[in-house]
């Protein structure tokens, strides 16, 4: 499959940038068009191990049965939920905070060729490290391209809570897993999620 660009400006920054994909652009079409509903999945690093066994769960609920979830990947949390996505049938959107990948890992070439695996990189090439400002522009764009948010955890203080609190502004649908550790997102306006 071949690169593909498209522009693309994030809300909130004046600075245009190019997105790269890489995979089945009927993924790309489908999210943008709002064909499918699209889940952004959010965590902080650290997460209380009942949280991660949650979203588990609902991993494999949504590798059957969707949303299409959206993400970096990058905390163990999400990178939890991307190894039991791969294993289903439902489409995942990779969003990378560094520039396309030069070849794709092992572990991705199956989902990219079947068409389940869609990556896209709002950074050119020459990025080729992540840095927690890289993060941020990929997590923003996370959000922007999902119809609803999912933030697993947010540790308070952390830049996954701040970024959740940029996000009350707008008029997508905010999701946390009901855990006393996430009373700080259901103070700012979270609701329990739930696959039903």
């Amino acid at each position: 499959m071949q690169e593909q660009h498209f522009p693309f400006r994030l809300p909130q920054n004046d600075v245009a940038s190019q997105l790269t994909i890489w995979g089945d652009s009927a993924i790309w079409t489908d999210i943008t068009k709002g064909g499918s509903p699209a889940l952004a999945l959010l965590s902080s690093s650290r997460v209380p191990a009942s949280i991660l066994l949650q979203i588990h769960d609902w991993a494999r609920h949504w590798r059957q049965h969707g949303p299409i979830v959206i993400s970096g990947f990058q905390s163990e949390t999400e990178n939890e939920a991307l190894q039991v996505l791969l294993g289903g049938v439902q489409p995942v959107v990779l969003v990378l905070a560094r520039g396309m990948l030069k070849r794709l890992r092992p572990e991705y070439r199956q989902p990219v060729e079947e068409g389940r695996l869609l990556l896209v990189s709002p950074f050119p090439d020459s990025v080729q490290w992540v840095s927690a400002e890289n993060a941020q522009v990929r997590n923003r764009l996370v959000c922007n391209l999902a119809n609803a948010v999912l933030v697993a955890h947010a540790e308070p203080g952390s830049k996954t809570e701040k970024l959740a609190e940029t996000l009350t502004d707008g008029d997508k649908p905010l999701w946390t897993v009901d855990h006393p550790g996430n009373k700080n997102l259901q103070a700012l306006g979270f609701r329990a999620y739930s696959t039903g």
